[in-house]
């Protein structure tokens, strides 16, 4: 399941051997004083805090072993690249939201120190979130690989001109598709990029990818579910602009050329999150992207009032 839930087991007070990892946004002004709170609060309690800074640019993932847990401080920026960092330890991430939606940012700030007494106690568990495993090759060699938590897009670049790809899912081919690019996004990453582009919303529960072309000039080219237990292979076939920019979760891993090819899959790690409130998700649907089901908002009005 794409968010199955991990047991837990109450987590002693440490006797000082304990690592906590911090990773704390830098362009969010509360950032610095609440990660203090929380390096002080974790500390008298037994534990040693050690902090990365994140700037929104940073590019290479910090993948750290022998942390019982990280407590990302920023939006869900932060917390995309918190997953990064810590995923493939199988590290749990605990996300304060400073940002505005806080889709995986679940933990608003004056609740902090509850979701982590929770945490500590075991009232909480982590819930697993599915990755992508992305490789691109280049004449039969690997250039780049990444780990995605929401997506990974295959785009345009700075001009606005259509790249023509072919889509293969277990080497059976969807057609070329020729589009601005094309996104590949998890349940998790389903109600970003994606949805802005006309996907579907993934309940995180499944076992799927989606794949969403970005105004695709054919109008069969449609958003397709597929299980994230196969291989999706993108090949770029031309391209009518110098380049082709490849993005995971929001930030660009390499420049594309004609012939190369991405392939992607779920990967054997996933992102261990810590939400304190069940259904989460779809209490998010309704109070961040003001989803109803209906003309009427929550309070009754109609939305075009």
């Amino acid at each position: 399941m794409s968010s199955r839930v991990c047991p837990q087991r109450p987590v002693a007070k440490s006797s000082g051997d304990a690592k906590v990892l911090l990773i704390v946004s830098t362009y969010k002004p509360r950032a610095a004083v609440l990660a203090a709170d929380v390096v002080n609060f974790l500390s008298i309690r037994g534990f040693q805090c050690h902090t990365i800074e994140y700037d929104g640019l940073n590019k290479e993932s910090c993948a750290r072993a022998g942390y019982m847990f990280a407590v990302s401080i920023g939006g869900d920026g932060t917390t995309l690249f918190a997953a990064r960092c810590a995923s493939p330890s199988g590290i749990p991430i605990l996300a304060i939201n400073l940002g505005r939606f806080g889709f995986i940012a679940p933990i608003e700030p004056r609740y902090w120190q509850q979701a982590l007494s929770d945490y500590l106690a075991g009232g909480v568990r982590p819930a697993e979130r599915a990755l992508i495993s992305c490789t691109v090759t280049r004449a039969g060699k690997e250039i780049a690989s990444c780990l995605a938590l929401n997506d990974v897009v295959l785009s345009s670049g700075r001009v606005a001109r259509l790249t023509r790809a072919e889509v293969c899912f277990n080497d059976i081919s969807f057609g070329v598709y020729e589009a601005d690019g094309i996104i590949l996004a998890t349940p998790t990453g389903s109600t970003a990029y994606s949805a802005a582009c006309g996907g579907p919303i993934l309940d995180p529960d499944l076992d799927a990818f989606v794949l969403t072309p970005i105004s695709a000039l054919c109008l069969s080219n449609r958003p397709v579910v597929v299980p994230s237990s196969g291989v999706v292979r993108i090949k770029v076939l031309s391209m009518r602009h110098k380049e082709t920019v490849l993005s995971v979760d929001g930030h660009e891993l390499c420049t594309l050329q004609e012939e190369d090819q991405l392939l992607a899959s779920r990967s054997s790690c996933s992102a261990r999150l810590v939400f304190c409130t069940p259904h989460v998700f779809y209490h998010a649907l309704c109070s961040k992207l003001a989803w109803s089901g209906s003309i009427f908002s929550r309070r009754g009005r109609r939305h075009d009032d």
